[in-house]
């Protein structure tokens, strides 16, 4: 993701992100836990490192991102999409904030 004033920096982004998402990797196969809960929605390199440790996971939503941050999903949102998918259960701090996502994204209807 970016936001608005990042915005040009995507290969500096992509770049962390991958760094990031490994470092995360590194981190699971070392404390081994049996379920990742990650606390936001807006960051979901954390969704990728689970599932190449083999980890399930309860991603917590908590904020519409796009609407409050003004964050701009790179690849025109495919990546973030391909990171809820990955989910096995998502919770929402609101069921507006649930309506919003199941709305956009009917898939997470089942895992909400």
């Amino acid at each position: 993701v970016s936001m608005r004033e990042l915005k040009g920096n995507r290969r500096v982004a992509i770049s962390n992100n991958k760094k990031y998402r490994q470092l995360h990797v590194d981190l699971m196969h070392s404390f081994n836990p049996d379920v990742v809960y990650i606390n936001t929605g807006v960051r979901y390199y954390p969704l990728f490192a689970a599932a190449k440790a083999g980890k399930r996971t309860v991603l917590h939503i908590r904020e519409y991102g796009e609407l409050d941050y003004q964050v701009k999903h790179y690849l025109f949102g495919w990546w973030f999409r391909k990171a809820l998918q990955r989910a096995d259960k998502v919770l929402f701090n609101s069921q507006a904030l649930q309506e919003h996502y199941n709305n956009r994204f009917s898939f997470l209807k089942n895992k909400s």
